[in-house]
């Protein structure tokens, strides 16, 4: 896996940003100059306008090849937001239900003492199904049809719907098979033809061939090892994360691609009410439901507050000031989010994994400058 050197030298920053929003360019520059950023992205979407649309730094970690407008980066679980406007988009049509068993529409499923597990559990984390361990060998995550099995042949850990524990992997298969039963489309097929084909967006889960090119190197920080809880028998030889084989599988819970200016079109589409620019997504009470928090109680394997949204991850402190926010933030430091109170959304991606904080120093202080750019401007406008 490729990893950071620090000690960067002046990065210059590429874009634009819209007047009034000159403090988010400063804050990405600060990024490479004070929090050692390799390469990034960063965009921002108020209403129907890209506000602020960033890029610099280099797509490798010896700093030789610059990140360009148009170069990818992997996401790891801000896929999960992809993933999960997926399937509201397939309850708004009618193909699944919120209170339905899974069982109704993956029969398999119901192996194991699962006939009670319901569509809204597997998408707010209360599935009890919170590990895909793929044994020894991480590269089985590749192998859809593997996983799906496993979870089909597995016991819930705790009584489905209790409590909340993050299905870091298992979500990814648990949505995306549900996905694929009642579309006819994997994930990344229908991201592919009806959400980033008509936005006209660079947003993959299975990342054509053809483009792994465009694709920067993921960065790995140093505590990144054999051991690590979501990657079993991942050894340090292994360049899982930046193999043809992981960029171009199907992995809903963590293997998407795209840029900054992608992810927040996605969400700014969320943000203005489902319809963007002529395309439409979902309406806008779907959009309401997204950000609606669970209520259960907390398990063991808790990741931040347990009231996860549906399929989201609520505002626990990091989408700004507006507790309806709702995103993804991804295994790193990357995110994406929609704030429908300010029709505001913004994005963030990287290739320098960051170095173990829950949530990324480098992402508050773009956020942070966005709404202090945006609340300016708003009160000095007549």
């Amino acid at each position: 896996m490729q990893r950071s050197g620090m000690s960067p030298s002046a990065t210059e920053v590429h874009g634009t940003v819209a007047a009034g929003f000159e403090a988010v360019r400063t804050a990405f520059a600060r990024n490479f100059a004070d929090h050692g950023e390799v390469g990034a992205s960063f965009a921002v979407s108020v209403g129907e306008e890209m506000v602020v649309d960033l890029w610099g730094g280099s797509t490798n970690a010896d700093r030789t090849q610059p990140w360009q407008r148009d170069t990818i980066a992997h996401l790891f679980s801000t896929t999960k937001g992809f993933t999960a406007l997926i399937a509201h988009m397939a309850i708004e049509r009618g193909l699944l239900e919120l209170d339905a068993p899974v069982m109704r529409y993956w029969p398999e499923f119901a192996r194991c003492d699962k006939e009670r597990v319901l569509v809204r559990h597997v998408l707010d984390h209360r599935a009890g199904l919170v590990w895909l361990s793929p044994g020894r060998n991480a590269w089985r995550l590749l192998d859809w049809e593997a996983a799906c099995e496993r979870l089909a042949d597995s016991t819930p850990v705790y009584p489905p719907g209790t409590r909340t524990e993050y299905h870091a992997l298992s979500f990814g298969y648990l949505v995306g098979e549900l996905i694929r039963r009642v579309t006819g489309h994997t994930p990344g097929a229908f991201l592919a033809e009806e959400i980033a084909g008509p936005l006209g967006v660079d947003a993959w889960i299975g990342l054509p061939s053809a483009l792994h090119d465009r694709c920067a190197e993921v960065i790995t920080p140093s505590w990144v090892d054999d051991e690590h809880p979501l990657l079993p028998g991942l050894d340090r030889g292994d360049d899982l994360f930046n193999s043809p084989a992981w960029r171009s599988a199907e992995i809903p819970a963590v293997n998407g691609h795209g840029n900054a200016r992608a992810v927040a079109t996605v969400y700014g589409t969320l943000a203005v009410g489902g319809t963007r620019n002529g395309v439409r997504l979902v309406d806008a009470a779907t959009v309401r439901r997204m950000g609606q928090r669970s209520g259960a109680e907390p398990g063991d394997g808790g990741f931040g507050d347990p009231n996860w949204a549906v399929g989201f991850m609520p505002n626990w402190g990091s989408f700004g000031p507006s507790p309806t926010a709702f995103g993804h933030t991804g295994f790193g430091g990357s995110f994406g989010m929609a704030d429908p109170e300010h029709r505001v959304a913004a994005a963030y991606v990287m290739n320098r994994m960051n170095e173990g904080e829950e949530y990324d120093v480098r992402a508050f202080a773009l956020v942070d400058a966005t709404y202090r750019s945006l609340f300016a401007r708003r009160t000095e406008t007549p």
